[in-house]
């Protein structure tokens, strides 16, 4: 007799990414999502990272909502749509 095995799909996978600080403690004058190392902001290191991650099925950024940022989160962070 044949054993019967049932097949299921792993569950989606998801990443939310918390970038929405103003980075008081930090002294910057700029959150440090928004600081460069190494020629890239924090938030394209991060990014790019968890979208090199093949599992994932997308990634949620949550950002403040001033324009500027976004609009650089925008402009650096290769995505085919935002919302």
């Amino acid at each position: 007799m044949t054993e019967r095995r049932s097949l299921s799909l792993p569950p989606p996978l998801f990443a939310v990414v918390p970038a929405a600080g103003v980075g008081a403690r930090m002294g910057a004058g700029l959150p440090k999502q928004y600081l460069t190392l190494q020629g890239r902001t924090l938030a394209e290191h991060t990014l790019g990272r968890l979208l090199a991650f093949a599992p994932l099925q997308a990634v949620v950024v949550a950002v403040a909502m001033m324009v500027t940022e976004v609009a650089l989160f925008r402009r650096r962070i290769p995505r085919q749509s935002w919302i």
